[in-house]
């Protein structure tokens, strides 16, 4: 039988088979096995005298006992292809097994998988992305610009686009800027609410601590002093990684002496700097500041910041609804 259901960023398929364990093995009877939409399975042995252990393998020739499994009823998350079965022993009796079960979990042709590039439809911007826990991000800044403005343009209310550095109005000649190229766009937080592609969306605050609790929960080495570290490009001048990290073009961190990039888990965040509400650009190589979708205040809404002379991710909620700060999306949960 075949189930089919979706879950976050992939569909799976089960597919239970019934394979014999060999031709001179005693044998009980298929267990019975059901799939629910949580990707929990359940397989359950009837018909049976003895103690059960339930035995899982990737192969059918090493098998390994399940920890604690020792009733007639299995419940698992179905995670990866595997084959299932029960020993059952009756007391002084040769080992007795059922029949095998085997699992099968495999993406649907139809189904979005966090891995490689997607192409933004508007324009043709391709950008890479990155899986952190269930999450899926963009690894790059947006570049989506329907509209550009000087720095001299504030707003609060209405969407505004920025480009580091750029004075005019013209999005082509804006979009030939190795700013545009290096960093992506500056936007507003009304620009930034609306910015993402289809399927996506600007991350609410609680969706970055997500992804920070992740890391620091999942990983040792990762700490609320360092994170920001590990989730920077390692491009920064002097870098003491060596290589292309070192480096003094564009785009790159400014040069540290205690904190440098490592980019441990493919986020690449790069300092494209701000637009500050008096009319300037500034911090380019230094500061990178991200929009969230989380209001704070009629004025204010919530941003997190990543620094080139801290470690850590800094959310704070006196993000200036005019400021222009880079956008990341963050892949909607369908």
């Amino acid at each position: 039988m075949k189930y089919t259901y979706r879950t976050f960023l992939f569909s799976v398929a089960l597919i239970f088979s019934v394979y014999h364990a060999s031709a001179d093995t005693p044998l009980l009877s298929e267990p019975d096995a059901t799939v629910n939409e949580n990707d929990s399975v359940v397989i359950r042995l009837n018909d049976y005298v003895g103690d059960i252990q339930w035995q899982k393998s990737f192969d059918t020739e090493l098998w390994e006992d399940l920890a604690g499994e020792t009733h007639d009823t299995l419940l698992f998350i179905a995670d990866n292809s595997a084959f299932f079965r029960a020993e059952v022993i009756a007391g002084d009796c040769d080992p007795f097994y059922s029949d095998t079960t085997f699992i099968i979990v495999l993406p649907d042709e139809d189904t979005f998988i966090c891995e490689g590039t997607i192409t933004d439809p508007r324009d043709g911007n391709v950008y890479s992305m990155v899986q952190i826990g269930s999450q899926c991000w963009l690894s790059e800044n947006l570049k989506y610009l329907p509209a550009v403005s000087p720095s001299t343009t504030d707003n609060l209310t209405q969407p505004v686009y920025y480009v580091y550095g750029y004075q005019g109005t013209d999005v082509n000649e804006a979009m030939e800027s190795d700013n545009y190229h290096n960093y992506g766009v500056l936007y507003n937080w009304p620009a930034a609410l609306e910015a993402c592609p289809a399927g996506w969306h600007l991350p609410e605050d609680e969706e970055w601590t997500q992804m920070t609790s992740y890391l620091i929960d999942n990983y040792e080495d990762v700490t609320t002093n360092n994170i920001g570290n590990k989730l920077k490009s390692c491009r920064q001048v002097n870098s003491p990684l060596g290589g292309d990290c070192d480096t003094s073009d564009h785009p790159r961190w400014d040069a540290h002496g205690t904190h440098y990039g490592t980019d441990d888990f493919g986020f690449s965040a790069l300092p494209p700097g701000v637009r500050s509400t008096s009319g300037t650009f500034f911090w380019k190589g230094e500061f990178a500041d991200f929009w969230t979708a989380t209001e704070a205040s009629s004025l204010n809404a919530i941003g997190r910041g990543i620094y080139y002379m801290d470690g850590s991710v800094t959310p704070y909620s006196n993000g200036i609804k005019s400021f222009g700060f880079s956008v990341r999306c963050i892949r909607n949960l369908d």
